[in-house]
């Protein structure tokens, strides 16, 4: 299986669209790709899932990561258009309070650019 994915930058976030998690070797392509860029600049981040129905331990593993780096670095993190399945594995994770996810990539750029003050 070919996973097809794309990162982009809108001002401070990068946007990184998926169509698979499930490949564990595929998956630490995709993090050592936004390592190189995250040497090059840092930003934000949005994984944007719309392209996904699914989602397994790899595909958590990889958020989880990507979760965790963020935050490590001072960076904040979002997921995007995830799918009802996607939503439901993430509240029985208890992963949903951990995540931001929103509902499309324009709403959660807005959210990490423009945090409610707590």
């Amino acid at each position: 299986m070919n996973v097809v994915y794309s990162i982009a930058s809108r001002r401070t976030v990068r946007i990184l669209s998926v169509n698979s998690l499930l490949d564990e070797w595929q998956n630490r392509q995709i993090l050592k790709e936004l390592q190189h860029r995250s040497d090059i600049e840092t930003n934000h981040l949005v994984i944007d899932l719309a392209q996904m129905d699914l989602i397994g331990s790899a595909g958590i593993n990889f958020l989880l990561i990507l979760f965790l780096n963020s935050k490590k670095n001072g960076k904040r993190f979002a997921l995007a258009n995830a799918s009802g399945k996607i939503k439901q594995l993430l509240q029985i994770t208890k992963l949903s309070s951990v995540f931001s996810i929103q509902n499309s990539v324009e709403k959660a750029v807005e959210t990490l650019e423009y945090p409610i003050a707590a």
